[in-house]
């Protein structure tokens, strides 16, 4: 102003960063959600002298979106140095709502139905699931009387505008969910033990005669020598 020609803005009334953000004070990490969405207008005109604007200063029923600019960053930023550590961008979609981070996990809720996981030291993707309502809802972490962590949040009934974020009303019911871990894999492992029996065999060798050998051959000699005797005598014929 005062020109009256079109012009781009970004952002416009809706874009740039206008979700929760996360903190993680372990690594000393934020996390934050930006999303582009440059839009072609005009600024309102204004009425008499002293007249404020009363809304944004763009006319909304001209305004219209810059084809295929719109998109989501999710950045990482090192609190320490101000400097990116890592990004990861969603295409097409504006972004609403807000990100959760505990335990090296950074949950991000998309409007277009899908719940991303990212690895918050790396930005890799860990798992992705559709759950099939539009999540414009910052995640909440709790336990349950179990002491189960759950993560919990809403489902909206509609998704509503894919670009600005959700701009507009839920047109359905919608519904509060949690989602848990699995519950652990129980393992079992198998143990074969081979025993080995070593015998030990002693053998005495023995030089000379066995006592007991001796002992017998000695009974048998005196007994021979008894019977030898006997036997003689009874042999012996009278003397004349």
């Amino acid at each position: 102003y005062p020109s009256t020609g079109e012009f781009t803005q970004n952002p416009p009334a809706s874009g740039g960063i206008e979700s929760n953000p996360a903190y993680d004070p372990s690594t000393n990490t934020a996390f934050v959600a930006t999303y582009n969405n440059p839009a072609i207008g005009k600024v309102l005109p204004t009425i008499g002298k002293g007249v404020a604007y009363g809304a944004a200063g763009l006319d909304f029923f001209k305004i219209r979106n810059v084809p295929g600019a719109t998109n989501t960053t999710i950045w990482a930023i090192d609190v320490n140095t101000g400097q990116a550590k890592w990004h990861y961008d969603i295409p097409s979609i504006g972004y609403r709502g807000g990100v959760t981070v505990s335990n090296g996990v950074l949950y991000v809720p998309a409007n277009s139905g899908i719940m991303y996981m990212l690895d918050s030291n790396t930005g890799k993707v860990l798992n992705s699931k559709f759950i099939g309502a539009a999540l414009i809802t910052q995640p909440a972490i709790a336990h349950d009387s179990n002491g189960q962590a759950k993560l919990v949040l809403p489902g909206s009934g509609a998704v509503g505008s894919l670009q600005f974020g959700f701009l507009g009303f839920p047109t359905q019911p919608g519904y509060l969910f949690a989602m848990g871990l699995s519950p652990p894999v129980v393992q079992t492992q198998t143990a074969t033990a081979t025993a080995t029996a070593t015998s030990l065999i002693t053998q005495t060798v023995s030089t000379g005669i066995d006592p007991s050998t001796f002992y017998g051959v000695t009974a048998l000699a005196v007994i021979f020598l008894i019977a030898t005797g006997v036997l003689a005598i009874r042999r012996r014929k009278p003397a004349p």
